[in-house]
């Protein structure tokens, strides 16, 4: 026999959970398209919502506004961009230049691949309004935490030599960030792989003279 909770908790052999992860999901969807193509400002709750094929609703339910999806857009690409990088890192060789290009070659293929993602990490995210300025500025520290942590491991396991100075880790955040930036805007002939390398020569030439 079915209990009660189960009977309302489940429709069309779905849980009242997957469907909320379903709608979650197009609305994610749906709004890595508006941010990613119209931009910002110029997208509207109501296409947003139409094209995700949910209601007002459940958008502000879930994220609770507009600015509450961006920042679930944003955050998602960079979970993606994390996980990328922890995978290639864990299966590239511990010397300093092949960890370097196997994290350089992984944050570039998430967000320079799909122009929907670059507008987003390098457009839309930057000075947009108060709250996702703060939550850009966090994950930057982010990755600079993660290149100090990194850096600091090769030096204990004696790959690299110089452990990093203060301030130097998020030097190296802003290159990369404003290498592909130039790089998305105006790519003069450049591939994917031309930048990488210039990310690649920028951190070896940091490293071995921090």
């Amino acid at each position: 026999m079915t209990s009660s909770t189960s009977s309302t908790s489940s429709w069309a052999g779905t849980t009242a959970e997957e469907r909320r992860a379903d709608r979650r999901a197009r609305l994610l969807e749906a709004g890595l398209d508006a941010f990613g193509t119209e931009g910002y400002a110029a997208s509207s709750i109501n296409r947003i919502c139409k094209a995700a094929r949910v209601t007002e609703r459940d958008l502000y339910r879930e994220f609770g506004g507009k600015q509450g999806l961006f920042l679930g857009v944003y955050d998602a690409l960079i979970e993606e961009v994390l996980a990328r990088i922890s995978a290639e890192l864990a299966a590239a060789a511990p010397d300093p230049e092949a960890q370097v290009r196997a994290a350089a070659d992984a944050f570039t293929a998430v967000v320079t691949t799909d122009p929907r993602k670059s507008r987003v990490n390098f457009v839309e995210a930057v000075g947009t309004e108060a709250g996702i300025e703060t939550r850009r500025r966090e994950v930057l520290r982010a990755f600079g935490a993660l290149i100090e942590t990194q850096w600091r491991q090769m030096v204990d396991s004696g790959v690299a030599e110089r452990g990093p100075a203060p301030g130097l880790s998020m030097a190296l955040v802003g290159a990369t960030q404003e290498l592909l930036v130039d790089w998305t805007e105006d790519p003069g002939g450049r591939t994917r792989d031309d930048v990488v390398d210039a990310i690649v020569r920028v951190y070896m030439a940091v490293m071995r003279h921090a």
